[in-house]
Order: C-alpha cells, then sequence, then structure tokens
C-alpha cells in the first residue's frame, strides 16, 4: 500500500518550504485519530526519498556524516522551550555528567510536549519498558516507555 499521489504532493510542498523532516512525522503522527492509514507509517527515509523523487535539494542535512548531523540537531534545540531532547550524551566522549556510561555509549532522550504531559499525569501507575536492539547501522539499541491511560491503553513515551 502507498501514500497517495495528493499525499506525496503536500509532503513535497512541506519538505520544499525547508519544514525539517522531525516536524512533518510529528505532524503526521499527530494527525492519526481512529483509523491507522498508510500516511501514518510515513518514516524519515520515505521523506528522503521523496526529496530525491522530487529533487528537493538537502539543505535540511545539518551534515552529511549522520553523528555530527545529530549533533548539530541536538545544540540547535539546546535552551529552546518546546525542544524534545531530555538528555543528550554524544559518542566517544566522557561526560561527567553521565560517570556511569563509558566514552562509546550513546545516550538521546527525546520526548514531546504531550508525552510529557501523559507521563506526568500517569507515570503514577504502571510504566513498561520496550527494548529493540541494533536498531540500525551503528548498532544502537531503542528503549520505548510506555504508560497506561486511564482505558489501560499504552502510551508511548520518550525514545532512549
Amino acid at each position: 500500500m502507498q501514500i497517495t499521489r495528493e499525499e506525496k504532493d503536500e509532503l513535497a510542498r512541506k519538505l520544499e518550504k525547508k519544514i525539517p523532516i522531525e516536524i512533518i512525522l510529528d505532524g503526521i503522527r499527530d494527525s492519526f485519530i481512529d483509523r491507522l492509514e498508510r500516511i501514518h507509517l510515513v518514516t524519515r527515509k520515505d521523506l528522503l526519498n521523496l526529496k530525491a523523487e522530487y529533487s528537493i535539494s538537502s539543505e535540511g542535512f545539518m551534515d552529511t556524516n549522520d553523528v555530527l548531523s545529530v549533533g548539530k540537531w541536538v545544540h540547535s534545540l539546546q535552551g529552546r522551550e518546546d525542544s524534545p531532547v531530555i538528555l543528550f550524551k554524544d559518542q566517544n566522549i566522557y561526560d561527567v555528567l553521565y560517570p556511569e556510561l563509558k566514552s562509546e555509549d550513546f545516550l538521546l532522550v527525546i520526548m514531546n510536549s504531550c508525552q510529557r504531559e501523559m507521563l506526568s499525569f500517569y507515570g503514577n501507575d504502571t510504566i513498561c519498558l520496550d527494548f529493540t536492539h541494533r536498531m540500525n547501522a551503528y548498532g544502537f539499541d531503542l528503549a520505548t516507555i510506555l504508560v497506561l491511560d486511564d482505558k489501560r491503553e499504552g502510551f508511548q513515551q520518550p525514545l532512549f
């Protein structure tokens, strides 16, 4: 199942306006109400493929090196009131704030305002933790926290 031509065109317009991929993905996720559709499953890779298909420049990348790009992205968000970055420890750096982590460890915790509210409201009850190992080419693990809402349904929390 593919996204419609209209959806592709709309995403391409946003990319051409230099709207960051993460903002586009957040908007897509926030548009989910009751029925899951293909558009709700769009990934960063899909948007990068769309940029290539529509010949949109890649000025949105902060660096061609993924490690540097993530670091630049995190630092660009520091100090912003709406920053989703909760914790960050770059790789190959010993950080005195996290003495239990090794130099080669990487830590990035992201939580949006909605997740923050849900964690604050429901976090005193049940918290679930899920790990996905070797998530990418760098061998990183992904940890996801879920809290159960009043209907006992999981609500995704910060990503580690």
